[in-house]
């Protein structure tokens, strides 16, 4: 039960930092987000 609620939550913070990838138009603040991104998505898929 804990295990989905953590996914829920990921996906939840995952969503809002995709969404912040499409507001920001400077290249370096992409970049950023991308780079947080990809340690999110690890852990959504409980890559270590």
């Amino acid at each position: 039960m804990i295990l989905l609620i953590y996914r829920v939550m990921l996906l939840a913070i995952l969503g809002l930092v995709i969404w912040n990838l499409y507001d920001y138009k400077k290249k370096t603040d992409r970049i950023n987000c991308t780079i947080v991104i990809i340690p999110f998505l690890l852990r959504l898929l409980m890559v270590k």
